[in-house]
């Protein structure tokens, strides 16, 4: 039977972090052309650009696109020059990953200011002599430890606004553990793990497919934060288990904790004997 009834899911848009995002991006670019340097990596990256996109849209904020693996080019040609750069939300500012802040850093160097938006710092600032940079923290605990100038708004993740159906019958639960370096080979412990994030990546410009698989179930326990981020906003049931470092625990803490009841952090024991 085809599903008729549709729910609209509209996150944390509202919140009024993304009208300062907004506000610091026209006072700083001035009428100044703006350039999005989106997120690279996986579907949830992919989602962290999708809200990125509806964010700019809706506060009127027009921009080129410059994608990373395009940014020394665009540098060698002098094309950043007289811009504000906005770099893309990410967790790639850390010892797993580095491209956000070594792009930040490249950038800062031509254009005339670099916004990070909503970022997870393990790493520092890029200090003093790159003081046309902005930085904007996904998380109010750790990362604004780690860079104290930096303002706190939510993953720009949140800020998605889609359709989903609503489905009267779901499944019980999925595992979907991540398999790469930022993880702990947490899907060995579950036959039917699935890494969900890696059946799209950054460039995908749409995430309404992900949202639609998430929704088949009732319970997804997992340690990808975007993949919590979507239960979360569909309103399922979520186990998070942390990674290998802070990101997914402050952006638990600074998030979803508070917004999302049904979000709750788990250990990885707690999900093996509950899945027993």
């Amino acid at each position: 039977m085809a599903v008729t009834n549709v729910k609209t899911i509209t996150g944390l848009r509202t919140d009024s972090c993304y009208t300062t995002l907004a506000d610091t991006i026209k006072g700083l670019s001035d009428g100044r052309r703006i350039v999005f340097s989106p997120a690279r990596g996986n579907w949830g990256d992919g989602l962290i650009n999708y809200g990125t996109r509806q964010f700019l849209a809706d506060h009127d904020l027009e921009v080129e696109e410059c994608h990373k693996r395009d940014t020394l080019t665009a540098l060698k040609s002098g094309a950043l020059t007289g811009s504000v750069v906005l770099v893309g939300g990410s967790g790639a500012w850390s010892r797993n990953f580095q491209l956000s802040r070594d792009t930040a850093q490249n950038v800062a160097e031509q254009a005339d200011h670099v916004i990070v938006l909503p970022t997870s710092y393990e790493l520092s600032s890029l200090g003093d002599h790159y003081g046309n940079v902005t930085y904007f923290a996904r998380d109010n605990v750790s990362s604004m430890s780690n860079v104290p100038q930096a303002q706190f708004c939510h993953d720009m993740a949140f800020y998605t606004e889609l359709q989903v159906p609503d489905l009267p019958n779901k499944l019980w639960r999925i595992f979907a553990m991540r398999n790469d370096r930022e993880g702990h080979d947490y899907g060995k412990y579950f036959p039917l793990n699935i890494d969900l994030s890696h059946l799209g990546d950054a460039d995908y410009t749409f995430v309404s497919p992900l949202f639609n698989i998430v929704n088949n179930f009732d319970v997804i326990s997992t340690d990808r934060m975007h993949l919590a981020i979507v239960g979360a906003m569909l309103g399922l049931k979520v186990n998070l288990v942390p990674g290998n470092y802070f990101k997914s625990t402050d952006v638990y803490r600074s998030s979803l904790s508070t917004n999302y009841p049904k979000v709750k952090l788990k250990s990885i024991e707690e999900i093996i004997q509950w899945s027993s």
